[in-house]
């Protein structure tokens, strides 16, 4: 499960950019087919390599279909959850200032968002072996992967790599706790008359 996970935040960190992606692909096999006029050396090791991005092209488009079928999977207020942070790239705090909910709300969203996203995607048959079998050879996702998997065992966002409820209650109170400290520290000092 832990997996699924780390793929679907993969492949939601790279959906915004997959349509660029396909395009600088095409760009490439235009250039080795226009090299190839000129090539005076094995055709098929050409052939070859352009056989290779377009290998890569179909997986981005396939990714780029998987994620919009399964994000219409998601509850319309989780989905958006997901657009904002994936799609426009913003913030929890961000989001919450943009939906006009509290910190804890687009947490809770956002956990719900990404279960509702991984259990979507593993009943379409899309799990995290089916996702590394298909993705992990491919540079840019091996690369995407590798960071997701990174910032998930070392981030401070409030949510765990492992969903577990219990650290999310623990950054919750840490939350409420500097929440305190800022506003007793920005409190008046009051003088009591006649002291």
């Amino acid at each position: 499960m832990v997996q699924t996970v780390v793929w679907s935040k993969t492949i939601l960190t790279a959906y915004p950019n997959l349509e660029q992606y396909a395009a600088r692909l095409d760009k490439c096999m235009q250039a080795l087919a226009c090299k190839g006029l000129g090539h005076s050396g094995d055709p098929m090791e050409l052939i070859g390599k352009m056989m290779q991005l377009n290998v890569r092209k179909e997986t981005v488009v396939n990714v780029y279909v998987i994620v919009t079928q399964t994000l219409e999977k998601v509850k319309p207020q989780y989905r958006e959850i997901l657009e904002c942070k994936y799609g426009r790239g913003m913030r929890f705090a961000q989001i919450a200032e943009h939906l006009q909910v509290c910190l804890r709300t687009v947490f809770r969203r956002y956990q719900c968002a990404m279960e509702q996203f991984v259990q979507a995607l593993e009943r379409s048959g899309y799990g995290a072996q089916w996702l590394g079998e298909r993705l992990g050879d491919d540079p840019m996702f091996a690369k995407l992967h590798d960071r997701v998997q990174e910032r998930m065992l070392s981030e401070e966002a409030p949510y765990p790599a492992d969903g577990s409820a219990q650290t999310l209650e623990q950054v919750m109170r840490d939350i409420r706790s500097v929440v305190r400290e800022k506003r007793q520290a920005t409190q008046p000092i009051r003088i009591q008359a006649g002291a």
